[in-house]
């Protein structure tokens, strides 16, 4: 059994007689091309407390002497240069030769390096420490030369790199993680700074994305202090392993159900969702969160535990479809949503919404070249990826994520019109100037206080002058300064002008409606 660097044998039958197998690969970096500097020590394979024993009292005088069983250590790309197929194992015509030293033992090579340990019967608790030299992907084969069969061994072979234990293959998810947490906390400051200021202002959605940020940076801390602990110790702690699994999930989920319903218009659009869509969101999340799982304790096992090819596709097919579907649903929501802002002439919410379709397709079409890469680059031999491939696995999938959160965050960043933003309607500036008069096009942008726009389908029309019913109470209330919030089913028509200094709302009498001058909430984001 393989954990991180550490192969573990528990009464292992030994190979059958002139038969070699194949057990492990591991990733080693030599001293000079150590990722962690040349500050470490050199990179070794210890064999530990190695134990052969039979299954009788006869095999004490069956394995007396018996030199057969070994355990090498070659380099991949040396191994057929090594190992021949047809004859591997030594006798009396190759010691004549020169080819090798012993009868019935392994056949090695004097031009490449070979690191062997022969396993004689009975125990040897001492360590058998040899220095690794060269930087590569290395194999761990199990021999018997002899004619003897029948016996099983006990101990561990422990590789170690110069930073630890962890294979050279993970090593760089340790300190990209680390980066990414330090990301996360500026991200986090940010955040907090902003809604500290406009704390009165904030709406659900905003709150949300503080929720994803903590998710993203205590993602990023269990994954760098599992990532140290195996490094150095050689081991995982499996509880740790496990919930920074689970916390993978569950910040990928609630960052689809975010992008979801912020393309739904919730928190902008719409105040609330109806009942059914809320049903399916949850349903969906619990799905996801036990399939991803599933997958991501199948792909981090895969190397240390042999999976059944039809398991491994059970695990992998379904994320990979309700990822599709979750796409789909996302793409047109917002697809539609868009077009209704359009036909309203909703220009302020239009464009947020223009940026965020922007973004995910960006997002989109980058994740679709490095799958296709990725495909393309696992066809590549191992040797030739290994000290690159955590940056398909892991580096371009929490990029890309990083990117599409920092653009949400611009987008719905906090300012003093978020609550008045959120829930208002832009009237076009024809039913403006009807209202309060003819004025440059270019600096009018006329707002409706409204409760939800899409509550009622019969009133989707924002040019039908029928479809505002303005406060009855209104022409009694025209001389107060500042304008009174509406009611439901009331219309207060807010004037925007560029040219004036918005130190406050400012109400002036227009006939019975409240005229009030201020910005468009866009110019305010992170004053």
């Amino acid at each position: 059994m393989a954990l991180a660097q550490v192969y573990e044998f528990r009464d292992t039958p030994i190979p059958d007689n002139k038969q070699l197998n194949v057990l492990n690969s591991f990733f080693v970096y030599g001293k000079e091309d150590s990722p962690a500097g040349r500050g470490g020590g050199e990179a070794q394979v210890t064999f530990e407390g190695m134990e052969f024993t039979g299954k009788g009292g006869g095999d004490v005088q069956k394995f007396r002497d018996y030199v057969g069983v070994e355990l090498s250590l070659m380099r991949f790309t040396d191994f057929w240069s090594i190992i021949s197929p047809q004859k591997f194992c030594c006798n009396e015509d190759d010691i004549a030769v020169g080819l090798c030293s012993v009868k019935d033992t392994l056949i090695g090579s004097r031009e490449k390096p070979m690191y062997r340990h022969g396993i004689e019967y009975g125990p040897h608790p001492a360590r058998d420490r040899q220095l690794l030299s060269q930087t590569g992907v290395y194999v761990l084969t199990f021999s018997n030369c002899g004619d003897k069969k029948g016996g099983t061994i006990s101990g561990k072979v422990v590789v170690k790199n110069p930073y630890g234990y962890l294979p050279g293959s993970e090593y760089p998810r340790m300190p990209f993680y680390g980066y990414l947490t330090l990301a996360y906390m500026f991200l986090s400051v940010v955040w907090f700074a902003a809604s500290l200021r406009w704390n009165t202002e904030l709406i659900k959605i905003q709150m949300c994305i503080a929720g994803v940020i903590f998710l993203g940076f205590l993602e990023c801390v269990l994954w760098h202090v599992h990532l140290h602990w195996w490094n150095t110790y050689g081991y995982r702690i499996h509880a740790l392993f496990f919930c920074a699994i689970v916390l993978s999930v569950v910040k990928c989920i609630v960052s689809y159900m975010l992008v979801l319903v912020a393309s739904l218009g919730w928190g902008v659009v719409r105040a609330t969702l109806e009942a059914s869509v809320v049903r399916r969101i949850r349903q969906t999340s619990i799905v996801y969160t036990i399939l991803d799982t599933c997958r991501l304790v199948v792909l981090n096992y895969g190397s240390s535990h042999a999976f059944n090819f039809a398991f491994v596709l059970m695990c992998l097919f379904p994320v990979s479809l309700l990822n599709a579907i979750l796409f789909y649903w996302i793409f047109t929501s917002l697809s539609a949503l868009i077009m209704k802002l359009r036909a309203r002439k909703q220009t302020e919410k239009l464009l947020l919404f223009t940026r965020l379709w922007n973004v995910l397709v960006m997002s989109l079409i980058i994740a679709a070249a490095a799958l296709i890469y990725q495909i393309t680059y696992l066809s590549q031999n191992v040797t030739a990826r290994w000290q690159s491939q955590w940056l398909l696995t892991d580096g371009i999938s929490h990029l890309l994520f990083l990117f599409v959160l920092v653009a949400i965050m611009w987008l719905w960043a906090p300012h003093r019109h978020s609550q008045r933003y959120a829930y208002s309607h832009e009237l076009p500036s024809d039913v403006a100037e009807k209202d309060t008069g003819p004025s440059d096009p270019e600096d009018i942008q006329v707002w409706a206080e409204e409760i939800d726009i899409d509550a009622d389908s019969d009133e989707d029309d924002v040019h039908d002058d029928d479809s505002m019913a303005l406060d009855s109470t209104a022409s009694s209330k025209a001389s107060s300064r500042v304008a009174k919030p509406a009611k439901k089913g009331t219309v207060v028509i807010k004037k925007n002008s560029g040219d004036e200094e918005a130190a406050g709302d400012t109400a002036t009498k227009e006939g019975d409606v409240d005229i009030v001058k201020e910005y468009s909430p866009q110019q305010d984001k992170l004053n």
